[in-house]
């Protein structure tokens, strides 16, 4: 039996969970405390007997900045039938990777994979819809509001209340519904189905405000070479489930934690007694996988940390002219990160600045939740 992809997230600590991940059908895996390279060096070998493996290599190198090496395998993937492989064609069309950006092929590619339940294909397509690029029906329906992030979470507070509860039907996570459009459809006891609304509505509510607002920030930075980017600002207990609704909407992911890399704050900086002496201090005592970040202020903060060995930089608070000669004196030597104050209103014009990430807390703890309901209909 051919083995279904699940695109929900899940996230692990170590290569051999990675790679369980996978077999279990996880394609959407989060992870921390190991080395890229490392995985990268696993998935390759594992892909040399496996098409599947290959694809997971391919994006593991796009990940890693390696977009005309991962274009090159998701296009020999598809030569030998691997359809699966078009949703990063798709992708890499959408962005210019392999040749000029063209969103009409991008949606060519994806319109092969509809109705062949890949969630990532209908998430892409919903990105071609909203910008005018299908039926003048589609696009009607894809500008016309949310995007559904969280069903697997309501199908587990429903099988955890009653088993016998059935889903009759969803819509999956990364498409894009109008109001009044029915969700979902489950059957079951109604004494059940109470005992689960709220629960099931307070989380479906909560990841489809969040993937909705994600997926209207990307919007705005369209054209420019930034990524939106969440942050650690979540709700307790709730984290894992915030930053994979981001991703649902399009955004990227910051750190999970602590230990998915360094970042060197102002309070940091301010114990160690600068900001090459904390550089010096987080290099001597982490792995060397770590990629260390640091927080300034100004511009001579950014040009110390570049000297100090800094990895990305992360400008706070700074004014947009102040960011555009931030990136003229990094050069491409560091990654850039804009983060304070980023709203809808601005974010825009600071990815004009040409800052290779922007950050914004606003993602995951100002978001409005959906209007959200659940209506019990009688079975005769």
């Amino acid at each position: 039996m051919e083995k279904k992809l699940i695109m929900r997230c899940v996230y692990v600590q170590s290569i051999d969970e990675y790679i369980a991940a996978f077999e279990d059908g996880y394609r959407d895996i989060h992870y921390a405390g190991f080395s890229r390279d490392g995985l990268i060096s696993t998935l390759q070998r594992r892909g040399e007997n496996s098409l599947e493996y290959q694809y997971q290599y391919g994006k593991e190198l796009y990940f890693a900045g390696e977009d005309e090496k991962a274009h090159k395998i998701y296009q020999e993937l598809v030569e030998k039938g691997f359809e699966f492989a078009k949703i990063g064609l798709s992708a890499d069309a959408a962005k210019g990777i392999g040749g000029p950006a063209n969103p009409a092929l991008a949606f060519r590619l994806l319109k092969d994979l509809d109705g062949k339940e890949y969630g990532m294909a209908y998430h892409n397509l919903g990105y071609c819809y909203y910008n005018g690029i299908g039926t003048k029906e589609d696009v009607a329906k894809a500008k016309l509001n949310p995007d559904v992030a969280g069903m697997d979470v309501v199908h587990i507070v429903f099988e955890k209340v009653n088993a016998k509860i059935k889903c009759l039907s969803f819509v999956p996570d990364g498409n894009y519904v109008k109001v009044g459009d029915t969700i979902a459809a489950y059957e079951g006891s109604t004494r059940a189905l109470l005992v689960g609304e709220r629960v099931a509505l307070n989380f479906l509510q909560h990841m489809c405000g969040i993937a909705t607002v994600a997926y209207r920030y990307t919007k705005l930075v369209e054209g420019t070479k930034a990524r939106v980017i969440d942050t650690r600002k979540t709700t307790p207990g709730l984290r894992i489930l915030e930053k994979y609704a981001i991703r649902v909407g399009g955004a990227a992911n910051h750190r999970f934690g602590l230990d998915d890399g360094i970042l060197i704050k102002d309070n940091h900086i301010e114990a160690a007694g600068g900001i090459t002496e904390a550089i010096n201090a987080a290099r001597a005592g982490a792995p060397h996988t770590l990629r260390i970040e640091v927080e300034v202020v100004d511009l001579d903060g950014l040009r110390e940390a570049i000297d100090a060995g800094a990895e990305a930089v992360m400008l706070d608070n700074m004014n947009c002219d102040t960011m555009r000669e931030a990136v003229k004196i990094a050069d491409g030597r560091v990654i850039l990160e804009a983060s304070g104050g980023i709203t809808e209103a601005n974010v825009a014009e600071v990815a004009a600045t040409g800052v290779d990430l922007i950050s914004s807390g606003a993602l995951t703890h100002s978001v409005k939740a959906l209007d959200i309901s659940l209506n019990i209909k009688a079975i005769k």
